[in-house]
């Protein structure tokens, strides 16, 4: 196997292995939490008095940080997907 196939191989099985945490109780409590998180920030901000820059900042880093863990993960699923689409052309190529 070259080691383009086995780069890709590794990103399928890490893809599959996110979306089974995330099936997970564990991975279903973060997500739901991280919501719960991203809308109380989004709440307080709504409210919060507008020359607080301080209070502003950390609520929009909090929103961030729930935001940024989402996308990494759903760049890592879509980076998987595309990897196995990948291995499954050079497959069918090559039989």
């Amino acid at each position: 196997m070259t080691n383009e196939t086995n780069a890709l191989i590794e990103a399928a099985v890490f893809s599959e292995q996110i979306k089974s945490f995330l099936m997970s109780d564990l991975g279903q409590y973060i997500l739901n939490k991280g919501d719960l998180e991203r809308d109380e920030a989004l709440t307080q901000l709504a409210t919060v008095d507008p020359t607080d820059v301080k209070t502003i900042t950390k609520l929009q880093n909090d929103i961030k940080v729930v935001e940024l863990v989402k996308y990494w993960l759903s760049d890592a699923i879509e980076q998987g997907l595309q990897a196995q689409n990948t291995l499954d052309a050079h497959s069918v190529h090559y039989e």
